[in-house]
């Protein structure tokens, strides 16, 4: 996670301010401090090793039966899971993958401490605008307005592999959600299976055509029931075209 904000961050350095020593101030994007914070709380502060969790196991004799007061101490690795999956179309038509979930790490105790993370296969790029100023002496400098625009990047193309790996991963808990997503409308389809998430073309899943009519008539009609307000609102757009 600390990488898509650290690429985020060279460009703000890179913006020095008028007092030519000063670069120009990030605001931290959602999550990021909590995170972090999670983050000094899992990783010895010198080293940066992740502390590791502590489970006491019993211990049985051949009959299955307790032996009292004896126990064996198991380390315990810190983990993610993985409770999304997303197929992205971007601009250009081409496809890549992000994922949401959970980090699992330990306290210098051994307690266990759970984070949510959000999509670490991508990472946004920040252009500045700038302008010519004078100083006091009279020279020209080239000072920083500010950010212009977002340029977002994506690290991990989509491949049945690829995807299969993140699916791997996925949550024993809270299981994990499978979506597609067009990148220019922003509209998104959850699918059934990760065989039609890998196997399957983008389009085919966005509209999904393995649904029979009967089944999209359904899918329709309950979201009509469960968001009645939502389906109004479509409605009278509609009418007024």
């Amino acid at each position: 996670m600390l990488q898509k904000w650290e690429r985020k961050e060279a460009y703000f350095k890179k913006e020095i301010l008028s007092d030519g020593k000063n670069h120009w101030p990030r605001d931290p994007d959602p999550g990021e401090p909590a995170y972090r914070r999670w983050l000094d709380a899992v990783r010895d502060p010198n080293t940066k090793v992740f502390y590791k969790g502590h489970k006491e196991q019993i211990k049985f004799d051949e009959l299955g039966i307790e032996i009292p007061g004896e126990t064996t101490t198991v380390d315990i690795e810190p983990d993610y899971t993985v409770t999304t999956i997303l197929r992205i179309k971007t601009f250009t038509g081409q496809e890549f993958l992000t994922s949401i979930g959970q980090c699992i790490g330990y306290s210098q105790m051994g307690d266990e401490l759970v984070r949510s993370y959000s999509e670490p296969e991508k990472w946004e790029e920040v252009t500045f605008g700038h302008r010519m100023t004078q100083d006091a002496q009279g020279r020209w400098n080239r000072t920083t307005e500010g950010p212009k625009s977002i340029i977002t990047h994506y690290e991990l193309p989509f491949t049945k592999e690829a995807a299969l790996k993140l699916w791997e991963k996925q949550d024993a808990r809270m299981g994990c959600q499978l979506n597609v997503m067009d990148q220019a409308s922003e509209v998104k389809q959850t699918v059934p299976s990760i065989t039609l998430f890998t196997q399957e073309s983008f389009d085919y899943l966005m509209q999904r055509r393995y649904l029979t009519a009967e089944e999209k008539k359904a899918i329709e009609e309950k979201f009509a029931r469960e968001h009645p307000d939502l389906v109004s609102t479509t409605n009278t757009n509609k009418a007024k075209k």
